[in-house]
């Protein structure tokens, strides 16, 4: 992936626009577990920063790891889950429905 892709991937990345993730993620699955070229955030990092919970079970449908890593901070989703009140929304279960 190309770093424009990747940065324009995280652009969408905002409350509301789950549909829109998930058409980007149809098109470019890897896109669930790549890491942003300036803060090394993956895109689960960011849909719990926008507090988005239908764009985690997006990302979780798609495989993303919920036990990434962010580049250079090494901040784990998990924690920042749990700082955001999000961290029982990453336990495993079904994402079926998306």
């Amino acid at each position: 992936m190309k770093n424009k892709q990747i940065e324009a991937f995280f652009r969408i990345i905002q409350p509301g626009n789950s549909e829109d993730v998930q058409s980007k993620l149809a098109r470019h699955p890897r896109l669930a577990n790549c890491h942003h070229p300036r803060t090394g955030y993956m895109p689960l990092h960011a849909a719990i920063q926008v507090r988005d919970r239908d764009i985690i079970t997006v990302l979780l449908a798609f495989n993303a790891n919920p036990d990434g890593i962010a580049n250079g901070s090494g901040t784990v989703v998990r924690e920042m889950a749990s700082w955001h009140g999000l961290g029982s929304y990453l336990t495993p279960r079904a994402h079926a429905s998306v």
